[in-house]
């Protein structure tokens, strides 16, 4: 058998290999004999048609049964003698013929080969960890409203940050339905609950007009909706309210006593501040490693010619269009404005794809040099983390896992965040910064049919 390679574009090897005649002859003779013992010709029991009749009767048949038999047993072999690892076959052409070789051809795209840069003592830049008073008070007062309960407000009108129920009803404005009633979603509504000062809530103005109102009471007023309105038949309107205000709640933060303290795990106010700034610091040192990754990433990206495999970065750009799509549609975006914006999403999940493919074969190639490998007992431990977050028994996780095959993608999820780990330890304070590490590399964040 001989074989061949020929270049067929970046990332791209064209396989030619030939099989001597012989072998296409003794297989030929196999695959005519077979055919014989099972061919069903008219005027003739099974397998007592003559041989020629037969060749004769399903030689196209006979040819493409060669044809892939030969491939299929010749194609490992050459595979190895050419030392190519393929990461995917884009085409073949064969053709089998008695007593001639078997000349064909596979178009394959292959792993890139390239030129590392330097990549140990890599400059990074470190950036101030302090947290500040201000900001433990924020995180102090934010922490408090989780504990927080609405009690009914008495004494004084509605105030920004009260919780009113209302009903409402539009007067003008929208266009009517065939039972008269107003067709937008924004008509009008009984015991509605809504947040004072949230003008996201309903409609620009709306919540901030019943602001200095009392339980029992009724307002009319007019809003001037904005040109680019989402509800486009109001869009640009004058439209007018009859609102009746049935009750005003306000939030109230529970007291720092004994019993509040005891609860949350803490001694004292004091205590609870501390911990809640040691919690800042260290998602401070988590962000800040992010960022310093960032830099890395992007040094990396930069400083690396790479041809990419163009089947490799058109899956990942599918895969990542795919991801765009499912988020959009969980965050609540319409399906027509996902078809209006098909293209932007298809140039972004490009752009990010290529990024992505690029920076998987930069570290793959650390990886190898630096002999950075993940072991069995650092996937259990994943996937025992991932059962947490997803509250399946582990057992159960692995299973379903193992079913979609997925445990090589968590393990390679693993190794790339060890090789950024690696980089990270190894780099050296110095200048320069860039993010978009967020963007590309998500260590560990598999889940099931995501």
């Amino acid at each position: 058998m001989k074989v061949k390679v020929e270049k067929g574009g970046p990332c791209r090897k064209i396989l030619v290999v030939e099989v001597p005649a012989e072998e296409v002859d003794a297989e030929y003779a196999k695959v005519r004999d077979d055919f014989a013992r099972v061919a069903r010709i008219p005027g003739f029991r099974q397998g007592r048609a003559p041989v020629k009749l037969v060749e004769s009767r399903f030689a196209r048949e006979i040819r493409e049964e060669i044809r892939d038999r030969l491939v299929g047993r010749s194609y490992p072999e050459a595979l190895k003698q050419a030392q190519l690892k393929p990461l995917m076959i884009l085409d073949l052409k064969a053709e089998a013929e008695p007593k001639k070789p078997m000349v064909y051809s596979l178009t394959l795209d292959v792993s890139p080969e390239f030129k590392l840069p330097k990549y140990k003592h890599i400059s990074i830049t470190q950036k101030s960890l302090e947290v500040k008073d201000e900001d433990v008070q924020k995180a102090f007062a934010s922490y408090l409203e989780r504990f927080a309960t609405t009690v009914p407000v008495s004494g004084r009108p509605a105030a920004r940050g009260d919780l009113l129920q209302v009903d409402y009803e539009r007067k003008n404005g929208g266009e009517k339905a065939r039972d008269g009633k107003n067709s937008d979603p924004l008509s009008g509504g009984r015991n509605f609950w809504m947040l004072l000062g949230d003008n996201e809530d309903l409609l620009p103005g709306f919540s901030d007009a019943l602001i200095g109102m009392a339980a029992g009471e009724r307002k009319e007023f007019s809003l001037k909706l904005p040109a680019d309105f989402r509800v486009k038949n109001l869009a640009g309107a004058e439209v007018a309210y009859n609102v009746c205000v049935k009750a005003v709640r306000e939030r109230k933060v529970p007291e720092l006593n004994e019993e509040f303290f005891k609860a949350t795990g803490v001694q004292s106010e004091a205590d609870l501040r501390e911990k809640i700034k040691a919690a800042m610091q260290e998602e401070g040192k988590r962000l800040e490693k992010r960022r310093q990754q960032d830099e890395i990433v992007a040094y990396l990206l930069e400083r690396t010619s790479v041809d990419l495999p163009e089947s490799v970065v058109r899956d990942e750009t599918q895969h990542m269009y795919l991801s765009m799509v499912r988020e959009h549609i969980m965050r609540g975006g319409a399906r027509e404005q996902i078809a209006s914006q098909r293209e932007e999403f298809l140039s972004v999940a490009a752009k990010t794809a290529a990024d992505r493919v690029k920076l998987g074969y930069i570290l793959h190639e650390i990886g190898e040099a630096e002999k950075i490998a993940v072991g069995e007992d650092e996937v259990e431990k994943e996937i025992q983390k991932l059962s947490l977050r997803y509250r399946t028994p582990v057992d159960e996780l692995k299973k379903e896992f193992e079913e979609k095959k997925e445990i090589n993608s968590i393990r390679h999820e693993l190794k790339m965040a060890k090789i950024l780990d690696f980089l990270h330890e190894n780099a050296e304070v110095g200048s320069g910064e860039k993010g978009i590490i967020s963007r590309l590399f998500k260590g560990g964040e598999s889940k099931p049919g995501a």
